[in-house]
């Protein structure tokens, strides 16, 4: 019988390659730093909350590349490896090298679509992270909810409830309910 004859894939393309969000992020960022300027400074404070692989590399490198968006890949390596040492910097190029980020497709207003998203999930995570209290109380500083609000405000109400939080908070995360965007037509 003859062997087989199917082409094989090189070694780094048969790795599944599975990116955290914070660390999809990073390697945007360091592929286009100017993408760090869109990224708000009360979003980057929010994230300083959040408990998720990446973010002890994210934060430091979203503050890095706002004072330096003329930085190039091998500028922010070897910034890296100076500043936060050899380890650091070899894991970051790690991260870096994932080839899915100049793969056909990506492209600026691409990159910068997704480097939004991923932001608006991580801020979710980190929401989602805070006390009970606190994730209402940042619901009720809002003047209207999206379906993402009004849904996590339904979660936060029944979970109250259950707890027998404050009847004050319940009843104000009950309210909340009604500040819900109105739908499209």
């Amino acid at each position: 019988e003859p062997p087989d004859q199917r082409p094989t894939l090189p070694p780094q393309i048969e790795k599944k390659v599975k990116l955290s969000p914070a660390h999809w992020l990073i390697a945007l960022l360091a592929h286009d730093p100017r993408l760090a300027a869109t990224i708000e400074d009360d979003h980057t404070a929010q994230l300083e909350t959040l408990d998720a692989p990446g973010i002890e590399i994210l934060l430091p490198l979203i503050r890095l590349l706002k004072e330096h968006p003329d930085y190039t890949l091998n500028h922010l390596l070897g910034y890296w490896r100076g500043i936060h040492g050899q380890e650091q910097g070899e894991h970051l190029a790690r991260i870096v090298s994932s080839d899915l980020i100049s793969a056909p497709g990506h492209t600026p207003d691409s990159n910068s679509a997704q480097a939004r998203d991923i932001i608006t999930g991580l801020l979710r995570h980190a929401d989602r992270q805070l006390p009970v209290k606190e994730q209402a109380e940042r619901l009720l500083n809002k003047h209207l909810l999206n379906d993402e609000d009004h849904k996590i405000a339904v979660q936060l109400w029944h979970q109250l409830t259950a707890e027998n939080a404050d009847a004050n908070l319940i009843l104000a995360v009950k309210q909340l309910l009604t500040k819900k965007i109105p739908a499209e037509k």
